[in-house]
């Protein structure tokens, strides 16, 4: 098991400033552990399937699957 990560290390694996991430926790928006009311850590795992299930797909990827479909057709 990978060991958990701090406030910087979380920040610089999603990469975006630390204090977005402390707003982040506050309001409940990312994956965090709680040790105590001063400590929070993050499971990296957690946060990379966070950040998979937020991934967009891009446009064109689906217009190129239905001109494909089209042409095989």
């Amino acid at each position: 098991m990978t060991p958990p990560l701090n406030y910087r290390d979380a920040a610089r694996m999603l990469g975006i400033p630390i204090s977005t991430l402390r707003s982040m926790v506050c309001r409940r928006q990312v994956p965090h552990v709680r040790i105590s009311p001063r400590i929070v850590v993050f499971e990296v795992a957690a946060l990379t399937a966070w950040v998979t299930e937020r991934r967009v797909g891009v446009a064109n990827d689906a217009v190129s699957k239905v001109d494909a479909d089209d042409t095989a057709a």
